[in-house]
């Protein structure tokens, strides 16, 4: 079962690191000319790739700490016995093929979980930037300043 999710992950990265992306490249000397090749990736790409780079650039970070968690809960419920300590003073007591499952489908859920509160920020503030530039555009309006109540003069 380890092995099997570890090459479903692997194979996974390859093939989202082999999908075409745009490249950045160092700025140079030259007269800046428009370069007819060069691909102009639509809004909704870019995000996708930010938010695939964000779930898998966090994955190994969220394997860590929803491991030790998962040491830590499994230490707690069976009353801090020493054969159930966590990770670092590990006692006899090992993973079965279920909790390798469990903690990589917790780590998996939490680092998509981050990438759509990366996704989700990120399009409320280019929203946010969208209306304040579409008030700055609007024309002004003309007020004029005239009083709400005319003095009636009676003749």
């Amino acid at each position: 079962m380890k092995k099997m999710v570890l090459a479903a992950f692997m194979l996974g990265t390859l093939v989202f690191s082999l999908l075409p992306a745009p490249r950045l490249c160092a700025q140079t000397t030259q007269a800046a000319t428009p370069n007819k090749d060069a691909i102009e990736w639509p809004q909704f790409a870019k995000d996708l790739r930010r938010f695939d780079v964000v779930a898998f650039g966090l994955f190994p970070f969220a394997y860590l700490v929803t491991s030790i968690g998962y040491d830590l809960m499994r230490s707690a419920q069976h009353g801090w016995d020493s054969a159930y300590y966590p990770w670092p003073v590990k006692g006899g007591a090992s993973w079965k093929s279920e909790d390798y499952g469990n903690v990589i489908l917790g780590s998996a859920v939490l680092s998509l979980s981050v990438a759509a509160i990366d996704l989700v920020i990120i399009l409320v503030k280019r929203h946010a930037a969208a209306k304040k530039e579409e008030a700055r555009s609007r024309p002004e309006t003309d007020i004029r300043h005239s009083p709400l109540y005319e003095d009636r003069h009676e003749e």
